[in-house]
């Protein structure tokens, strides 16, 4: 056995260290109250924060079992060292999640209003919208119409134009937007434009806001006006977001635009381990700095000749070692290999490792566990700034966090460490602030009917594959529904389920008579192998949304390029080196039921109803090479009849 003794004064007192003498210390970090694998199968949940304390100490303990996990893994580079004994880091206590459905209150992008007639404008009365996936759901798109006049975002502009007759239509007004324009909905006298900025600093400059203070580059923004009259649009409402459009939906009334979002830690792993030093002395290698990319000093080491003055940690009755344990004799089992005495503002500190790597480990995990600590929830959130424009000029600018904490939503388990919010806005009632509902989690696919927003959040992130039995299921997709029809035109948080595998895009979800059909590719990262499923999932009424019927093994070894769902029918294109289509059957849910399957060269990458007959699929037309794979070689159109549902042509 070894024993140092240095002194640092950048580690906390031996409190905060929080490894007391003579205890044992067999608790990993956790966010929630189990390993991270139990949770997963207990189930994926998410709990409205129920302060803000309750949401700073969640954000807090995330990143940094984030950041031990990435120390277990080598930060990517392999395994370095097991932290399954490594000591709890001092942070708050871990929430226990409260998964009562009730809505919270609170406001956060303010209150909202209105209902949803869930009737897509213009689908009555003679012209037709923009495509949408879903009848009664409007999607944000470059162009619109309201029948009467056409509007077109070309470049920074708004152009609206007259829409009949076709010889004479011509531009009325030109209104510039900052930033790029992303999409835009219309509505009666109201119009909408997302767009992103890239001059963060320049906002700051214009309206006073601290958005750069918080490292902020790019924004959001949504820029409302009153087209009541089509010649002289008026800017009526301006909304900057720290955070990027990932897709937006017009039900009835109500808009929504879901945005990702960072929390801001501004802590890199090289601030941490920099001030950390060496463990090392003239007979062994400076391990824990080499191999595992650490910079830092080497310390004054003092050798404790007698090491019995240290206190040991608790345990085991120790037994004298043998020279076949890999000890020297007179060694003692169950006592650590290394000791180190931290002399923290004049109070010696026992740390009890079995590698350098380890204690240096360990010093990382605290040092960085007080970086974190050291920050103010206002650091760590999203802000937004509200921007009302008054007759005469005036301006009103309240600036603050995107989200209030009660309404940002905490997941049982680690969904990643940025943000995925949905804004509402009531189009009749433009200038009113909505509620903003917030998941800790990364952004992935949105998918909404007339009734839910379902947001599809990948758990993966790399780091997962690290926890010990998770290799072969380490990609795991939750799927949070939130729903839109109950609570005005809030998005009120009801179930959450999970999947395996991923999940392409929105069209491979779809929901119909209470169901929601999900087409996704799950994959085996220790073979290589793939295979994909349709699975239908139903909401139970106590805020999980279970599988209650699954296809599975579909082309094994293919992904899917597409999918469409229409009514009690799937479809399913998947590829290698050809295109074979999928007839589903998914009339009862409980037994989804492949019919017919058709191969031609190419692959499908959107598949469009044309009636109940027939499919138009738009992808690329390909051919085999002789090395077994493909080439490309251009667009592909094809119909497909599918009038015998077991056999497509």
């Amino acid at each position: 056995m070894k024993v140092w003794k240095w002194k640092m004064g950048m580690i906390a007192t031996a409190a905060a260290f929080a490894m007391g003498c003579g205890e044992e210390a067999k608790t990993t970090a956790t966010v929630g109250s189990a390993p991270v694998l139990e949770r997963i199968e207990a189930g994926l949940q998410l709990a409205p924060a129920e302060s803000c304390e309750d949401l700073e100490s969640y954000i807090k303990n995330l990143y940094i079992e984030q950041y031990q996990n990435n120390l277990q893994n080598g930060f990517g580079g392999g395994g370095v060292v097991g932290l399954d004994d490594a000591v709890p880091l001092g942070v708050a206590e871990p929430n226990e999640l409260d998964v009562s459905m009730d809505a919270p209150g609170g406001s956060g992008f303010a209150e909202e209003s209105g209902g949803s007639s869930g009737v897509v404008p213009g689908l009555d009365k003679g012209y037709t919208g923009t495509n949408n996936q879903e009848t009664a759901v409007d999607e944000g798109d470059i162009v619109k119409t309201d029948g009467a006049y056409i509007y077109i975002l070309r470049g920074t502009s708004l152009l609206i134009t007259t829409a009949w007759p076709a010889d004479a239509i011509e531009v009325v007004a030109t209104v510039d937007v900052e930033g790029n324009p992303q999409e835009m909905f219309v509505q009666d006298d109201t119009l909408v434009v997302f767009s992103s900025i890239w001059d963060a600093w320049g906002v700051d400059q214009n309206l006073g806001t601290t958005f750069g203070e918080s490292d902020v580059w790019n924004l959001g923004k949504l820029t409302l006006l009153n087209i009541a009259d089509r010649k002289t649009p008026q800017v009526v409402r301006e909304v900057y977001i720290d955070g990027t459009l990932q897709s937006s939906r017009l039900v009835g009334q109500t808009a929504r635009f879901v945005v990702a979002s960072q929390i801001r830690t501004p802590i890199s792993y090289g601030d941490v381990t920099h001030d950390l030093p060496f463990i090392t002395d003239e007979v062994e290698p400076a391990v824990g700095g080499s191999s595992m990319g650490f910079a830092g000093d080497a310390p004054d080491v003092d050798i404790a000749e007698d090491r019995e003055e240290l206190p040991m940690s608790a345990g085991a009755a120790p037994a004298p070692a043998e020279e076949s344990d890999g000890m020297e004799p007179g060694d003692e089992a169950g006592k650590a290999d290394l000791v180190l005495v931290i002399d923290a503002d004049g109070e010696d500190t026992t740390l009890e490792a079995e590698s350098y790597e380890e204690a240096y480990a360990l010093l990382a995990s605290q040092a960085y566990a007080e970086k974190i600590n050291a920050l103010t929830l206002d650091q760590m959130l999203p802000k937004v700034a509200e921007v009302t424009l008054h007759d005469g000029g005036e301006k009103t600018i309240e600036f603050g966090n995107l989200a209030s904490c009660e309404k940002h939503y905490l997941p049982s388990v680690e969904a990643g460490l940025n943000l995925v919010s949905v804004l509402s806005l009531d189009m009749a009632a433009p200038t009113e602030q909505g509620t903003t509902a917030t998941v800790i989690g990364e952004g992935g696919q949105i998918y909404a009917s007339a009734n839910a927003i379902y947001i599809a959040s990948n758990l993966w992130n790399g780091w997962l594959s690290s926890v010990a039995g998770a290799l072969e299921e380490f990609e795991i997709t939750a799927i949070h529904k939130f729903d839109i029809t109950t609570d005005g035109s809030e998005a009120v948080y009801a179930g959450t389920g999970k999947i395996a595998g991923s999940v392409l895009n929105q069209f491979s979800m779809s929901e119909f008579e209470g169901h929601l059909r999900i087409a996704h590719t799950r994959r085996d990262w220790n073979t290589g192998e793939s295979d994909n499923r349709v699975s239908v999932l139903a909401d139970n009424g106590e805020g999980q949304l279970e599988i209650v019927g699954a296809l599975e093994g579909l082309a094994p070894g293919e992904d899917i390029y597409s999918a469409r769902f229409m009514g009690e029918k799937g479809y399913v294109v998947t590829f290698e080196t050809v295109d074979p289509l999928f007839t589903i059957d998914l009339s009862e849910p409980t037994n989804p039921t492949l019919v017919g399957e058709l191969k031609i060269p190419g692959f499908s990458t959107y598949i469009h109803p044309m009636g109940d007959d027939h499919l138009l699929t738009i992808g690329q037309h390909t051919v085999e090479n002789e090395w077994g794979g493909f080439w490309v070689e251009g667009i592909q159109l094809t119909i497909f009849d599918v009038s015998d549902f077991a056999n497509p042509k």
